[in-house]
């Protein structure tokens, strides 16, 4: 289905439907894989379209395959439906830097200092955020008391957890 869908994109028959989420991330990487990159624009604003309907799916996906304009639409998105606690499937590939950067875009909402980037962590000391929230600061589920383990980030941000979510 995979190669069916990306030829289809290549060659001057009607495109595919492409409308399942993991058809979408699947035929996606196809693309980037072998370089195609008329396949590589078409998918990518397909991506930016189903943004309203699936943004945490849509978001994940975009900071898997490195798309920083399409996480940065998704995370609008997200921010403005207040979805990102609405974890599906496709967000199970998140990593947890990637689901903070979100979350601390949330978080900050319109204070937020530009270039921010969702795909790439930021460094610390580097402006991507308002002073007048410090770094430190990280919003639930990462700022448990009771949490037995304290993971640092590379950003250095840290995130209290507790062990058996890391096994």
């Amino acid at each position: 289905m995979i190669l069916e869908n990306l030829l289809r994109l290549v060659y001057p028959v009607a495109d595919p439907t492409l409308v399942d989420i993991h058809d979408v991330r699947e035929t996606l990487e196809a693309a980037i894989k072998y370089e195609m990159e008329e396949a590589i624009k078409t998918i990518t604003g397909l991506l930016a379209g189903l943004r309203t309907e699936f943004p945490m799916e849509m978001y994940a996906i975009a900071c898997r395959l490195q798309l920083e304009d399409v996480a940065r639409l998704s995370a609008q998105e997200v921010r403005r439906q207040q979805k990102q606690h609405g974890l599906g499937e496709e967000a199970e590939e998140l990593t947890a830097g990637a689901y903070h950067r979100l979350l601390r875009y949330c978080q900050l909402s319109d204070r937020v200092i530009k270039p921010f980037s969702f795909c790439h962590p930021v460094r610390a000391g580097e402006g991507a955020t308002s002073t007048a929230t410090p770094v430190a600061s990280v919003p639930y589920p990462f700022n448990m008391g009771s949490a037995d383990v304290v993971l640092r980030s590379l950003d250095g941000v840290k995130f209290h957890v507790h062990r058996v979510f890391l096994c």
